[in-house]
């Protein structure tokens, strides 16, 4: 009988050999983004329209125009423009 040559395995086209000698890279990647835009213009405590700090609405202006309504009201198309 010969010797049998010991299995190998791969993960894609890492070999899963063992190996003392190898490098571990345990830098984190962040698995979030940064602020989103309206949490920003939400924490900026200001009205976008007016620059009042009191009674603060943020409104989604992709909400506004999606909306086929030809009665919009001022303060609509105020924000759209």
């Amino acid at each position: 009988m010969s010797p049998k040559i010991p299995l190998i395995t791969h993960f894609g086209t890492v070999s899963l050999k063992w190996n003392k000698w190898v490098g571990v890279n345990d830098n984190v990647i962040p698995t979030w983004n940064k602020r989103s835009e309206v949490i920003q213009r939400l924490l900026a405590q200001t009205c976008e329209l007016c620059k009042s700090q009191e009674q603060i609405e943020v409104r989604k202006l992709t909400d506004l125009r999606s909306k086929n309504n030809t009665k919009l009201p001022e303060w609509k198309k105020r924000m759209i423009e």
